[in-house]
């Protein structure tokens, strides 16, 4: 698929990003020296450093996508949010809000971080997710996912622009490609698309076939926006254009494994925040369900990660199960 370029309400966000920040908690440790006083400053910091002879050591780079990475948790906490604007007010932020907000703010320092659809997990399910791909300069790319509290997550499958065309693919098979985060129209189409899921739970078809409309047009390798649209085409009792849609979203393994999708096992997961679970015992969590490292983790592996006792990390999944 070609690169579509269209306007987005959402390109010139950074300065409202910036604004926000402004009385957001700053982590606790900052790499470089001395300490800034500001979100603002701090960024002016890294920019610097990342422009000198350092910037040739990925440590700089490194170290400041972590600080980026827990800047956002500090300040944004899971929800629903997608679109910057209402992230930031609400301070919430679902995958894809965590995403776009991370790749604004990283922009400003330098990094060549983006949102990317993660199509298959860590964990080897069919997900409909986002996570910031970032690249070095030396070709080599870190996956971070706020959501699934992850600074170095291993996507099997993402979406992303591959030599040139956005398309999808198993990172198995990366070596040698050119790979770049969603352009921004991509993620546009992703917002259109949601909000097409959203009015279509809500009993109106016709308002979710112009979403899907949009979607299509600026991202028509989403198969799962041509399976949704047939949904609502049915609704509609546009039977011949609906039987089109499953036709073209179901045409192939790669438009399968996106309408193969599920968020079942990854919705539980705002309630981590919800109900104010402390860093600690979502590590935990997250650990011991296998988001953070693809596999779960023992009880015994996990506590000798967290540096506690084993009874502390039974306790910390008890509690969290009985919320959940």
């Amino acid at each position: 698929m070609d690169i579509i370029i269209g306007h987005s309400p959402h390109l010139d966000n950074t300065q409202a990003v910036l604004t926000a920040s402004q009385d957001w908690t700053m982590p606790a440790v900052f790499p470089l020296h001395p300490r800034p006083a500001s979100v603002s400053a701090a960024l002016d910091a890294f920019r610097i450093a990342l422009i000198n002879r350092r910037s040739r050591d990925n440590h700089i780079i490194d170290s400041a996508a972590d600080w980026l990475y827990d800047l956002l948790r500090l300040n944004i906490k899971r929800g629903r949010f997608y679109e910057v604007p209402a992230v930031l007010a609400a301070r919430r932020a679902d995958c894809l809000g965590f995403a776009r907000l991370y790749a604004l703010l990283a922009a400003e320092i330098g990094l060549d971080a983006g949102a990317v659809e993660v199509l298959v997990d860590n964990r080897g399910k069919y997900v409909p997710h986002h996570a910031v791909m970032l690249n070095y300069r030396d070709e080599n790319r870190r996956f971070l996912d706020i959501w699934y509290g992850s600074k170095d997550t291993h996507p099997r499958r993402i979406g992303a622009i591959v030599d040139g065309h956005v398309e999808d693919m198993n990172l198995v098979d990366a070596d040698g490609k050119d790979i770049r985060a969603l352009p921004e129209s991509c993620l546009d189409a992703i917002t259109f698309y949601i909000k097409g899921n959203q009015s279509l739970a809500s009993q109106k078809p016709a308002e979710a076939l112009d979403y899907y409309n949009k979607a299509i047009e600026l991202y028509p390798g989403n198969s799962r926006a041509f399976y949704n649209r047939a949904l609502a085409l049915e609704q509609l009792g546009r039977k011949e254009k609906a039987a089109k849609d499953f036709a073209r979203a179901l045409k192939d393994d790669a438009a399968l494994t996106r309408v193969q999708a599920t968020i079942t096992d990854l919705e539980p997961l705002i309630k981590l925040d919800e109900a104010g679970f402390t860093p600690y015992e979502q590590d935990v969590f997250l650990y011991h369900a296998g988001f953070k490292t693809g596999v779960p983790l023992t009880v015994e592996a996990i506590a000798g990660l967290s540096r506690s006792s084993p009874e502390r990390v039974r306790a910390v999944l008890k509690k969290i199960e009985n919320a959940l």
